[in-house]
This record gives C-alpha cells, sequence and structure tokens, in this order.
C-alpha cells in the first residue's frame, strides 16, 4: 500500500519514507494509464481520438507529477516547505474534529466546562477520537504535486495555466488547495524570513460560503502561525495571518470595529459582525454568550474579543490556549482597514 498520511509525510515522521511513498503514487498512476490506453484501443474509431488526447493530457500530469517529487527530492527548501505543510494540514484536520468548548460561570467569573487538552503531533493519544489515520486523497496529493514546480520556479511555463480541480462537493477540494496555500506560504518563509504581503487569494460566490470557509482556512493559517512561533530562526517573526474582506458584512473600519465591540459588551441582542464564534485554535467558544450560574442566574460576556490600542484583536479566553495572551493576538482579522494595514498572507473575500 501507499502511506499518503498527513504524519507520515510531516516533519515528525520518517524522512526517508517519504520519496519512496511520493514514488509509488506515481507508479500507480501511471500503470493506469497503461490500461486506460490499452482500452481506448479498443473503442469505437469516433472517440479514439478524444481518448488519446485526454491521455495525453494525463501524461502531461504525469510528467508534472514527476518534476514535483525531484524538487521535494533534491530541493531541501522544497523538502522542509513540504513536510511543515503536511503538519500544518494534520494540525488542522485534528482541531476541526474538536468539539467546540463551551463556557459556563463559576462565581463571579467564567471557565470552561471541561479541561481542554492540547494536540501533541507526535502523540496520538492527545488526538480527538478518529477511526481512521488522516490521510491525503491521492488525487490531492497530486494535485499538490503537479503544482510545486510552478510555485517554486518563477520561470516555469506552467504559470500561464489555470489549474482546475474538480470534484463532487464534500470530496476535499478545500484540503487540498489549502495545502498548496500553506506550502507556499511556508516556502516563502523559509527563503526569506522576513517576507510579509498577500500570498494567495481565495473568492467565493457566496458570503455563507465564505464564513463556513474563513473557519476551515482560519485553523490552517493560525497553525503555519504556530509552527512559525516554534522556528522563528527559520520561519521570521512576522506572524502568518488571514483576512476576510466581504465588504458590508464585517466592520470596514477600525472606528466601526470599535463601536460594535463596545455595544456588544453590554447588549446580548447587538449583531455581532466581527464574526469569529470560536478559536480556531483551540475550539474554545468566542463571541456573545448569556451563561448561567448554579442558582440559574443569567449573566451576559463578551468572550474572546479585546480592545487594544490598534483595533479589536481575538484573544482567548481559554488560558492554556497559545493565542491567549494580549500581545499574541490570533492572526485573525476581519476588519478592512486591518486587512490593509496587515496585508494578511491569505485572503478570502
Amino acid at each position: 500500500g501507499i502511506d499518503l498520511s498527513f504524519f507520515q509525510l510531516c516533519d515528525a515522521g520518517e524522512k526517508e519514507n517519504i520519496i519512496p511513498n511520493l514514488n509509488k503514487l506515481k507508479k500507480t498512476y501511471s500503470s493506469w494509464l497503461v490500461k486506460m490506453e490499452k482500452k481506448s484501443k479498443l473503442l469505437d474509431k469516433t472517440h479514439q481520438n478524444t481518448a488519446k488526447r485526454n491521455i495525453e493530457k494525463c501524461r502531461k500530469a504525469l510528467s508534472r507529477i514527476n518534476e514535483g517529487i525531484s524538487l521535494i527530492k533534491n530541493n531541501e527548501t522544497v523538502m522542509t516547505a513540504f513536510r511543515l505543510m503536511n503538519r500544518a494540514i494534520l494540525l488542522q484536520h485534528l482541531k476541526s474534529k474538536q468539539k467546540t468548548l463551551e463556557w459556563e460561570m463559576n462565581g463571579d467569573d467564567y471557565q470552561l466546562r471541561e479541561l481542554y487538552h492540547d494536540i501533541v503531533v507526535n502523540d496520538n493519544n492527545t488526538w480527538p477520537d478518529l477511526s481512521y489515520n488522516p490521510a491525503w486523497y491521492p488525487y490531492q496529493l497530486a494535485f499538490i504535486l503537479i503544482n510545486i514546480k510552478s510555485i517554486v520556479d518563477p520561470t516555469s511555463t506552467d504559470r500561464d495555466n489555470v489549474e482546475c480541480l474538480w470534484f463532487p462537493t464534500g470530496g476535499g477540494k478545500t484540503e487540498a488547495y489549502l495545502g498548496l496555500i500553506g506550502f507556499s506560504i511556508l516556502y516563502r518563509r523559509l527563503k526569506n524570513p522576513d517576507s510579509v504581503g498577500v500570498i494567495a487569494v481565495m473568492r467565493y460566490t457566496l458570503r455563507l460560503l465564505t464564513a463556513q470557509q474563513f473557519q476551515r482556512a482560519s485553523s490552517l493559517i493560525v497553525a503555519c502561525d504556530f509552527i512559525r512561533h516554534e522556528m522563528p530562526d527559520v520561519l521570521g517573526n512576522n506572524q502568518i495571518s488571514i483576512g476576510l474582506w466581504v465588504g458590508p458584512m464585517s466592520p470596514n473600519r477600525t472606528v466601526d470595529s470599535k463601536s460594535n465591540y463596545n455595544d456588544m459588551m453590554t447588549d446580548p441582542t447587538v449583531a455581532n459582525r466581527l464574526i469569529i464564534n470560536k478559536c480556531p485554535w483551540c475550539s474554545a467558544s468566542m463571541g456573545q454568550h448569556t451563561l448561567k450560574n448554579e442558582e440559574s442566574s443569567s449573566f451576559y460576556r463578551l468572550i474572546g474579543y479585546k480592545e487594544r490600542h490598534d483595533g479589536i484583536r481575538y484573544i482567548c479566553d481559554n488560558e492554556q490556549c497559545h493565542y491567549s495572551k494580549m500581545d499574541r493576538p490570533l492572526p485573525v482579522y476581519v476588519v478592512d482597514e486591518d486587512v490593509y494595514n496587515i496585508k494578511p498572507s491569505l485572503i478570502i473575500g
């Protein structure tokens, strides 16, 4: 079998197994193509040209997969970016399976209803209960391999292509291109730890979809930033960040965000334009909460949003969360002015 698990392909897995596993993927695809070619010969004459064209496109894809594998094998920076991206995807995947941590009153203060346990990549006893080993589908990894050359080589003619990833809903498209985005961000940082600015833009046609995908993408970006924080010597001191840019759905200006924040501090009925309702790192609930104490008295609290001199920032109220310190807010921005000033690594609109 082929082991395409995020763990084995990440920097905690066995480095010497990566290229053999990727080569097995390539070989399996190649054998399938040979079978398709034989089958195409049995087709009606009218279909043979179409079959031939499609097989030629598949051969081109195979050659690009091969180029991607060669780059990972022969270029240490590409290898490191690939492995770190797999760790970020694994973290994102595991964290998406955590249940949301809810709050309760304890006297005048609020606390998490249950103990928080952080996920440690190297210790699967800390992982959520899964009945499977988190791994790439072959087409997802092939898509990433196909695009590595055009990301790392500015002279690549493949940069002229628009790559279309076509797959039914729920089949894993988002994870595939989040992997590619993670790779691009980490590769650029490894080349220049001080680099800042937008690396990728994701556009959605529906605002509802945008908000859903923002949660998933935030989880990946925060995982990349956590890895950066562990390796500042090679990945720099600037946050890896994400911005939501959706017009009137979120505040356009810092003054609007502060005004919305101040209104929400006292009024649970005010519409929350600051969007984020759970921490993308630890899954602790955020936003407006009406909590009851043991005597069933109600208390209203605004959780996880803090006002700083530079605007409203997301600072998790779970003290064990990596992003619970005033000087280390979540690298997530929804106010247009913040997006313009910070120029987040990934922008979703």
